[in-house]
């Protein structure tokens, strides 16, 4: 299983690390004060974590630090299946935060070409908020904090690739990503695990009782 993470608790710097790439040259992130932001205000920054490409089926998780008022056009968001660098081919997930509208999207880019698939407005963003996407075939999950907030199935536009982070915002601290994390959405190990004897007990009980009221 492959499975990473990364909390920028490192000095300032205009560069992630040896670890982390720009999807596209020049929309760096950098690191100031232990938390991800943009460098350039205004423009969307990609990074993609490049040490480790997980399966299809994968997720990415950040927590969010900070996230701007509604006077300004504010985003943080984790990238999925994210292909070579450069190609800008991916599908991101965002938290966004302006004064159009509060909400959660989940969208695609294909070679640089943006489109949204699926989202909601109920949700207002705040920092300490944990945004997740996972991607398990052509079904995509959002969540915040644990709890399913977007769903969108039957999309198979990209097969597989990397996870990563997006960060937007004008001016740049009013977009800050405190931890990141990502990996295998399955888990073997968990998955064949031993049983507890209390577990095999209740499996052998229900399978008893299946056998008498069918």
């Amino acid at each position: 299983m492959a499975s990473f993470s990364d909390n920028f608790e490192r000095a300032d710097n205009i560069d992630l690390g040896a670890n982390w790439t720009p999807q596209v040259a020049g929309r760096d992130c950098q690191i100031v004060g232990g938390a991800v932001e943009p460098i350039g205000a205004g423009s969307r920054n990609e990074e993609q974590y490049t040490a480790t490409t997980p399966g299809a089926d994968q997720f990415a998780q950040i927590t969010i630090k900070a996230i701007g008022s509604t006077t300004v056009d504010t985003a943080c968001g984790v990238l999925n299946r994210a292909a070579a660098t450069g190609t800008e081919t991916f599908y991101v997930a965002r938290a966004v935060l302006n004064a159009s509208g509060n909400h959660t999207d989940l969208g695609k880019r294909v070679a640089g070409a943006f489109t949204s698939l699926a989202g909601e407005t109920a949700i207002t963003w705040a920092a300490n908020d944990t945004l997740k996407l996972t991607s398990s075939g052509t079904n995509f999950v959002v969540y915040r904090n644990s709890a399913s907030v977007v769903t969108l199935g039957s999309e198979s536009s990209i097969a597989a690739g990397g996870t990563g982070v997006y960060s937007f915002a004008s001016p740049q601290s009013e977009s800050q990503i405190g931890d990141f994390s990502g990996g295998d959405l399955f888990d073997a190990t968990t998955a064949l695990a031993p049983m507890t004897n209390e577990a095999l007990s209740s499996a052998m009980i229900g399978r008893a009782c299946r056998g008498v009221y069918g």
